[in-house]
């Protein structure tokens, strides 16, 4: 019966130590709203096309009524979102991020056009920073 005992308890020990070993310190990833906020050179922006990769992307919404959201996942890492609208420097929307840490995650400007529907020739001066929203 000691054998036993002995054998049992040694299972148990390696199963606490491997439980540790795989766990993580900082426990689960909580999801979190990021804000994407445009930079642009230009005061007559109509449209802006955003592309934000990143794991567990999802939940796209207007930063203001005034701006129209067209979104879609183009892959497990790859969200494009077109804003139109008066489009200004500023929170264009927000996302749900399911990692909980913004950092994982990129967001570019890769296309824009202006309110009279020309596209723009350059991207020069445009960026699109994602920051965690402010919880209410």
């Amino acid at each position: 019966m000691t054998r036993t005992r002995a054998a049992v308890a040694l299972a148990v020990a390696a199963l606490v130590l491997g439980a540790a070993a795989c766990s993580d310190s900082n426990g689960p990833a909580v999801p979190v709203t990021a804000v994407a906020a445009l930079t642009t050179p230009r005061t007559d922006d109509g449209a802006v096309l955003v592309t934000i990769t990143g794991p567990g992307l999802a939940d796209v919404q207007p930063a203001n009524s005034f701006y129209r959201l067209y979104w879609r996942l183009a892959s497990d890492i790859e969200l494009r979102v077109v804003v139109v609208g008066d489009v200004a420097q500023g929170p264009l929307f927000t996302v749900s991020l399911s990692s909980g840490r913004v950092s994982q995650y990129t967001a570019t400007v890769t296309d824009a056009a202006s309110r009279a529907d020309a596209a723009r020739e350059a991207l020069t001066g445009y960026a699109v920073t994602l920051s965690a929203a402010a919880q209410q």
